[in-house]
């Protein structure tokens, strides 16, 4: 832990989005449009801007369910610049909490400096 201290791993910042029900009001929004709301949120929140961030960790179970694609899109659609990596993980419930593992031993190894971890899902 005292290593974290010393390379300043924090969380500066955190958004969500509502929860829905069922085929309710969200059923028609894809998870990469609520990932990219919440994201421009806690950036704006942190006050970073998103061509800072480095790298990108999203957890997501269902991939399929949307397009193949869905982390990059999502981190498009965020503002984040095309030339940052997208990392992709399916942990089931773990994954948004493996995805901020995963940013903060990118920030330990030196590999970013700013990472954005989080995750997407749809169920409505």
């Amino acid at each position: 832990m005292a290593v974290a201290v010393k390379k300043g791993v924090y969380i500066v910042a955190g958004k969500r989005t509502p929860f829905g029900k069922y085929g309710g009001l969200l059923r028609d929004v894809l998870a990469e449009d609520l990932f990219a709301t919440a994201a421009k949120a806690a950036l704006k929140a942190g006050d970073v801007p998103g061509d800072l961030v480095d790298t990108v960790n999203i957890g997501q179970i269902s991939p399929i369910s949307q397009s193949g694609l869905s982390p990059r899109h999502a981190a498009l659609k965020t503002g984040i610049p095309a030339d940052r990596p997208v990392l992709s993980m399916n942990r089931l419930s773990g994954s948004s909490f493996n995805a901020m593992l995963c940013s903060a031993q990118e920030i330990l190894l030196g590999a970013a400096k700013i990472s954005l971890a989080g995750g997407m899902e749809t169920l409505s």
